[in-house]
């Protein structure tokens, strides 16, 4: 009975950790490569210019600059920088 419940446990760890890698992947991939806000971290500090500031996730922070007003002929990200759990993993210039 008692590795039916550390089984149970187990696999609810790996579904979590695997939510979690889901999620960061997915915001990521949308500051980076698409040069876009994220989809799933939350805006903690903004500026009024349609989405410049920190974007908080569980356990990863996102920092956005960038041009998203729909004035700007160019919108999107101008610089991201990624930390997770407090250590940067990367940044990206675009101008």
């Amino acid at each position: 009975m008692k590795k039916k419940h550390i089984n149970y446990l187990v696999r609810m760890c790996l579904a979590i950790i695997l939510l979690w890698l889901l999620m960061f992947s997915v915001d990521y991939r949308q500051t980076t490569k698409k040069l876009k806000k994220p989809v799933f971290a939350i805006l903690n500090n903004g500026v009024d210019d349609g989405g410049s500031g920190t974007y908080n996730g569980l356990g990863y922070s996102i920092y956005l600059e960038g041009n998203f007003m729909p004035e700007d002929e160019m919108s999107g990200v101008t610089y991201a920088k990624i930390t997770v759990f407090g250590v940067k993993l990367k940044e990206v210039v675009c101008k």
